[in-house]
């Protein structure tokens, strides 16, 4: 077993930290986008009322079609009742603002690169990688807020500590803002780091 966090600038790989810079030259509505779609994509709306299909009422007809002089009416769900159904109402919803792949590629190397100097990278090769171990080799991640960039294949290592409160786990397409700049860490593992550099090459 051999691991060790290594800072991002020292990593001695084929990626290169230049791979975050390049082509990057976002101006103030981009970053507006950027901000707005990472906001707005993790804010659950609750907002909610009951349309006629959702209130509880009898189903019968409140009275006969015709000879009443009133409105013909089928039942006492109607909008028009007081306690009847809204019309058009809010419903709980997950708002979805969506960027091209290119833009959020981008933006997702321009935050990387002002985060850089907290960025680093855990190596690791393990196939029973236990929690205590774990800290044994990376102390300085005890206690600390720290958001970690996965790949698919880093299974592993998700089931071993992702019951740390304190851990954040994200793929380069599910980055969170607020969590990313309150970080103390931000841990990139070499698949994942490999993988980024594919998407941006």
């Amino acid at each position: 077993m051999s691991k060790s966090l290594t800072k991002l600038k020292d990593y001695n790989t084929d990626f290169s930290l230049d791979l975050f810079t390049k082509g990057l030259n976002p101006d103030q509505q981009d970053n507006y986008f950027y901000v707005y779609n990472n906001f707005s994509n993790n804010k659950f709306k609750s907002s909610s009322c009951k349309n006629r299909s959702l209130i509880t009422a009898s189903k019968a007809k409140p009275y006969k079609q015709k000879g009443t002089g009133r409105a013909r009416r089928g039942s006492k769900k109607s909008p028009l009742l007081v306690g009847g159904g809204v019309v058009f109402g809010p419903q709980p919803r997950l708002p979805k603002f969506s960027l091209n792949n290119k833009f959020f590629s981008v933006l997702n190397r321009y935050i990387l690169n002002f985060l850089s100097d907290k960025t680093y990278v855990v190596d690791f090769e393990s196939k029973d990688l236990k929690i205590s171990s774990f800290f044994k080799s990376f102390p300085d991640l005890r206690n600390k807020k720290v958001s970690f960039i996965t790949d698919n294949s880093d299974i592993n290592l998700v089931r071993t500590i992702g019951n740390v409160s304190s851990f954040h786990f994200f793929s380069s397409h599910t980055l969170k803002l607020p969590v990313l700049f309150s970080s103390e860490y931000v841990v990139f593992t070499p698949n994942s780091l490999k993988q980024f550099s594919s998407e941006v090459k």
